[in-house]
């Protein structure tokens, strides 16, 4: 089994009306919606937050047995998935491609970098990302306001397990799992923040990002309905 990227997330609002135009503005016109748009998936809920991620697999008959004799009871409606501690995690051999230009402008935004992915219980976590879905654990580190993070490769991305200081526990439990936040990847940040503000997008000024040759901008469109980054530049945890 291999695990060769992130497909999509799953974004549930109460307004999906609102949130698809706010998707494709962040995108922009030049995007074609069949490729990075795409990794947005909108359900109507009660509140607004991610509560599903779709990996990308090399083999998909092959993943599915494999991940069922580690334990995960998946099922097979649409996709091979399993909800587990608060979260759904599933599998497709779709591929998406790089985004395609409809010829209205270049394109800036090219796919998700990283999810940010909340628990109280880190082994736990650990244990399923790691060594039931077969992500690499690259880094593990305590810093920034007693934040720990673990970053595990997933294709040209990560997945950051983010873990706040003081709230390990060892009992297990529902609902303790979460996605909190995505960041996307923009080849050219100034031209992607110049046309969000154009757009009447709130976006923060642009800043150096915690990996040294990084720039980050923060997304303060609550019609996204979780926090969202853009970063330019390939972030990696570690060095290969």
């Amino acid at each position: 089994m291999n695990i060769t990227g992130f497909h999509s997330v799953t974004l549930t609002t109460p307004d999906v009306t609102a949130a698809d135009a706010a998707y494709r503005t962040l995108f922009g016109p030049a995007v074609d919606a069949e490729t990075t748009t795409g990794a947005v998936q909108l359900i109507s809920g009660d509140t607004a937050g991610a509560s599903a991620v779709r990996f990308t697999v090399d083999d998909l008959d092959a993943s599915t047995r494999l991940l069922r004799r580690r334990g995960l009871a998946l099922s097979d409606d649409p996709a091979p998935a399993v909800g587990i501690h608060g979260v759904t995690l599933s599998i497709t051999d779709e591929t998406r491609g790089e985004p395609l230009s409809s010829g209205a402008a270049p394109v800036d935004i090219v796919g998700l970098d990283h999810i940010v992915y909340t628990t109280a219980k880190p082994d736990r976590a650990v244990a399923t990302l790691g060594a039931r879905l077969g992500l690499d654990l690259r880094l593990d580190q305590t810093k920034f306001q007693g934040m720990r993070q673990l970053f595990f490769r997933c294709g040209d991305g990560f997945l950051e397990l983010l873990v706040t200081a003081g709230t390990e526990v060892s009992s297990a439990g529902p609902g303790d799992d979460a996605i909190w936040g995505i960041a996307w990847r923009s080849v050219d940040l100034d031209a992607t923040h110049a046309r969000l503000t154009a757009a009447g997008v709130p976006v923060s000024e642009i800043r150096d990002g915690r990996k040294p040759g990084t720039r980050v901008c923060t997304v303060r469109d609550r019609a996204l309905t979780v926090p969202t980054i853009l970063i330019e530049a390939e972030l990696q945890p570690v060095t290969t």
